[in-house]
């Protein structure tokens, strides 16, 4: 993370104002993909939150309805808070992927299953480093990764293969959270 964070947060009426849309390549129904956002990085307006009863609305969905999401808690804070997102620069939640950044790296989210500390060719991995070297379980980190070994990574990249192939299941069924929510 970036030593130079300003004060982003604005008394607007937006619900979550500190978000990125590095995800929204990835989602296959156009009518939800400009400004859904990865929820891995958030700044929440609680005052907003709590005056338009958005936790209660959160837990009402979740329990109503049983969809198969990989992203429960993404999807559904997308579709509750549909225009109330202030969407800034990916910089402010910049995933290791092959994306452009927008602006400055800030906050560097390592998302997804390729970490740091178990891969050593990781894009974007000094910025981790920089702060483990500070840190006094640098010895224990390096440690981690050398014994991270090509069955741990072979099993990850499996995982990561069910999982796409999961997604896959869930867009192509009819019954799904934007078939059912979204689009209605």
């Amino acid at each position: 993370m970036s030593k130079e964070i300003p004060i982003i947060f604005s008394t607007d009426d937006h619900y979550i104002p500190f978000l990125d849309v590095a995800i929204k390549s990835l989602i296959a129904n156009a009518s939800v993909v400009y400004g859904y956002i990865n929820a891995g990085v958030l700044l929440i307006n609680l005052k907003e939150f709590r005056k338009n009863n958005i936790v209660e609305k959160f837990i009402n969905l979740i329990t109503e309805y049983d969809f198969d999401l990989l992203d429960p808690d993404q999807a559904y804070l997308n579709y509750l808070c549909l225009g109330k997102i202030h969407v800034l620069p990916n910089g402010w939640n910049k995933e290791p992927m092959p994306l452009a950044c927008e602006g400055k790296k800030n906050i560097v989210h390592y998302a997804l299953y390729q970490k740091p500390w178990q891969y050593s060719d990781m894009t974007d991995a000094e910025y981790f480093w920089h702060y483990a070297k500070q840190s006094p379980f640098y010895e224990r980190i390096c440690l981690t990764q050398q014994s991270f070994g090509e069955e741990q990574k072979a099993q990850k990249e499996a995982t990561a293969q069910e999982i796409l192939e999961h997604a896959l299941l869930i867009v192509n069924s009819e019954d799904t959270f934007s078939t059912k929510l979204c689009l209605s």
